[in-house]
């Protein structure tokens, strides 16, 4: 709950990441409170704290038992991050005066494709949400110790490259310092 405050605040793209992987996290836990409290929730000194971040996970238990989001798959609200994300990023792609932006995304553009192509799930993708999947993807293989080539890791890097800027540009459009003609 913290993290999530501080990441919220800091880069959308890695908010998102980090309650991709609470989500995960949750289910590895078998969306049990009491284990994800010694685990995890224990591990903080402060009772105050101790009690919200209990009641924020207890509320993302909830939510993915509500939204049936028990084996797979991420809660609405994160993904209605990742939709604003990417209407922000097309609307980005709209305005000429966003030269650096649409450059470093046509740039990006040939990796996004390969991983599109790479996506076996059928379904249709938006950019934003298939870059932050690769990243996603990407991050657990490391972590499950299997090897990245050094092309998908290049390939990786620009994606986040992109994502920060356009992380940036999420920021300054919530603090109403971008501003789109209508």
């Amino acid at each position: 709950m913290i993290a999530a405050k501080q990441l919220r605040n800091k880069s959308i793209s890695e908010y998102v990441l980090y309650i991709w992987q609470i989500e995960d996290i949750i289910r590895a836990f078998g969306l049990d409170i009491e284990k994800i409290d010694q685990n995890i929730i224990s591990r903080y000194a402060d009772d105050v704290d101790k009690k919200a971040i209990r009641e924020w996970y207890d509320n993302m238990i909830s939510g993915m038992v509500n939204e049936q989001k028990q084996s797979f798959g991420h809660l609405q609200f994160i993904m209605n991050v990742v939709d604003d994300m990417n209407d922000l990023h097309m609307k980005l792609l709209q305005t000429p005066e966003q030269i650096s932006y649409n450059a470093l995304f046509f740039q990006i553009l040939p990796v996004l494709q390969e991983f599109r192509a790479k996506n076996k799930s059928g379904a249709e993708v938006n950019d934003v949400d298939l870059a932050l999947t690769a990243l996603y993807g990407t991050t657990m293989l490391k972590i499950s110790g299997k090897e990245v080539s050094k092309e998908t890791m290049d390939a990786i890097q620009q994606l986040a490259k992109w994502l920060n800027l356009l992380s940036q540009k999420y920021k300054d459009w919530e603090e109403d310092k971008l501003k789109f003609e209508d």
